[in-house]
């Protein structure tokens, strides 16, 4: 039982991570319309590569990164750098200029089960229980939030029909002619 709640590093670095993700995705949504692509993706790679570099180097020492120059390293991050990052942030960006922040914080709350998925996929790590049970209940509030939504949009839909069909009478008894 004490195994189920414990927190450890990795646990509260992800927890921090979430919420800076939350924060960048709301200020990438308010700035990102402003600024051309290109100019975004480049501005905020080069200042991630900064900000890892610095860390590394703080945390891990200049040790880290003794193989920089490795064949092996740079064919990996080339395929990372050009699957990954090129087309994932573009997509990325693509789709939040194309949704509301509230859309785009519904489909962020898929990465952990994404994670997941692609962990037992390409790493074959199984899932723990834990896991298992966080994938359920990010599912469970994920098609909750869809029936609010869906209720919200019906509620609205029927509003507007009262307000038509009432300015439709409207129109008609200032009109005085009713028809056949």
């Amino acid at each position: 039982m004490k195994d189920l709640f414990s927190f450890g590093t990795g646990e509260i670095l992800t927890a921090i991570a979430s919420v800076i993700l939350a924060a960048s995705t709301i200020i990438s949504k308010v700035k990102v319309s402003k600024v051309p692509l290109g100019i975004y993706s480049i501005y905020r790679t080069g200042l991630g590569t900064i900000i890892f570099f610095l860390l590394a180097l703080f945390i891990y020492g200049q040790n880290h990164f003794m193989d920089i120059f490795s064949p092996f390293l740079w064919k990996w991050m080339l395929v990372y750098g050009s699957i990954i990052v090129v087309i994932g942030q573009s997509c990325w960006v693509t789709g939040l200029r194309a949704t509301n922040v509230s859309q785009a914080s519904l489909i962020g709350s898929f990465t952990p089960v994404i994670a997941v998925v692609a962990a037992y996929l390409i790493l074959g790590e199984s899932p723990t229980f834990a896991q298992y049970v966080g994938g359920a209940v990010i599912c469970v509030g994920i098609i909750i939030s869809q029936f609010g939504i869906f209720r919200q949009q019906s509620l609205q839909i029927e509003i507007l029909q009262k307000n038509s069909t009432a300015k439709l009478k409207e129109i008609e008894g200032e009109i005085g002619f009713k028809g056949m």
